[in-house]
């Protein structure tokens, strides 16, 4: 009886996984008061992150725009799913966090991501629609 206790256990613990996980890292789309964006510039680059004698780098994909919306919202990037389609669609997050309401004024963004090994092209998705894209992600020799 016991045996079939410990071999019960861990098929009763799957479905409680569930329960478990984070509802914000499940928060994909979220309102957007973006009304226009522009200039979306990216590249994948290798920089050195070395703190001490031992050379030590780290390859980033970057990715800088700009995007107008209300002066007292906070305008970030944060990376999004990976579509494959023809070659891979990497999407990047355009969050816009505040009342939304205000005048209009231009936010610089930029972010730095963990990158794919190559992109087909990267869309710009903000709320639920996409404000951009970039069709070539170059890779550029460390810094």
């Amino acid at each position: 009886m016991r045996r079939v206790r410990l071999l019960l256990l861990p098929l009763l613990l799957l479905p409680s996984g569930c329960l478990l996980l984070n509802p914000k890292a499940m928060d994909v789309y979220s309102p957007c008061h973006a009304t226009a964006s522009g200039n979306w510039r990216a590249h994948v680059s290798r920089i050195s992150i070395t703190t001490q004698k031992a050379p030590l780098h780290h390859t980033y994909l970057f990715v800088e725009g700009e995007v107008t919306a209300p002066e007292g919202d906070q305008v970030s990037l944060e990376r999004g799913p990976v579509l494959q389609l023809a070659g891979p669609v990497q999407q990047i997050m355009v969050r816009t966090d505040g009342p939304g309401t205000g005048a209009l004024a231009t936010h610089p963004v930029q972010g730095r991501f963990k990158p794919l090994r190559r992109y087909g092209s990267i869309s710009l998705r903000c709320g639920d629609g996409i404000i951009g894209a970039i069709k070539d992600v170059p890779r550029v020799e460390g810094q």
